[in-house]
């Protein structure tokens, strides 16, 4: 397929928003998709800067060189932001990928003490100075394979490990702080945004029955579910097949 060249100012123009901890970078499917879509494709590294709504909106902004987006896509936690920043460009089509209007994952009662408890400082201490064989075990623990490819997994897990010891505290307290106190239900009904929204039936950490509260509340909204689980709901081939059909 034809290649573009992102120098083109007259080019349709994605913006990518990642979750957590990977960035979306040039050579993850979904940008190479747009990329070969004929889109120039913006995905700021917004764990590299203040993570508050308002910074965000800002960084946003300027990447976009004051314009308005034709499509932006949300993954995970980044669809989270996505529904709040799709207020601001109501004519760009949005897509939402394995994500909800807040966080509720599916983790036995000791992790989501954890996981919302101030002992998130603990888990953050742990992954930055642990090494990756005592990380593993417990990684599994809340991010299931569910009969997935294990090398594929596996290396999801290594490059997860290895973004999180890169991201400073003071980054990463912001981050948890927006994910725990974020609910963006009383919005949804105010997007009017053209949306597909993408989830995955083994996602535990974004469960399918949050994707069906974003389509029941989203007007403009169709929802797809694979059999997935999170991490792969975004690079399967039939999500990247629907994505291209829908824009």
């Amino acid at each position: 397929m034809e290649t573009f060249d992102k120098r083109d100012v007259n080019l349709k123009t994605t913006l990518l928003l990642h979750g957590w901890p990977q960035y979306i970078e040039p050579d993850h499917p979904i940008s190479i998709l747009f990329n070969e879509l004929g889109y120039n494709v913006v995905a700021p590294k917004l764990f590299e800067h203040k993570y508050t709504i308002t910074n965000i909106k800002s960084i946003i902004k300027r990447e976009l060189k004051n314009k308005s987006p034709n499509v932006i896509v949300g993954v995970s936690q980044g669809g989270m932001l996505a529904q709040i920043i799709a207020l601001t460009y109501p004519n760009s089509k949005l897509i939402l990928v394995a994500t909800g209007p807040y966080l509720k994952p599916k983790f036995n009662l000791f992790f989501k003490f954890l996981f919302y408890s101030r002992l998130t400082d603990l888990i953050y201490l742990f992954l930055k100075i642990m090494p990756r064989s005592i990380i593993f075990p417990f990684y599994k623990l809340t991010n299931f394979i569910n009969g997935s490819n294990f090398k594929d997994y596996e290396s999801v897990m290594n490059q997860n490990i290895k973004t999180i010891k890169l991201i400073k505290y003071h980054i990463y307290r912001q981050v948890f702080n927006f994910v725990l106190k974020t609910n963006n239900v009383k919005i949804l009904n105010k997007i009017i945004n053209n949306t597909l929204i993408l989830g995955g039936k083994k996602d535990m950490l974004m469960p399918i029955e949050l994707s069906n509260i974003m389509n029941q509340e989203i007007k403009n909204s169709t929802l797809t579910i694979f059999d997935e689980p999170h991490y792969k709901v975004i690079t399967n081939t039939n999500s990247l097949d629907k994505i291209k059909k829908f824009v």
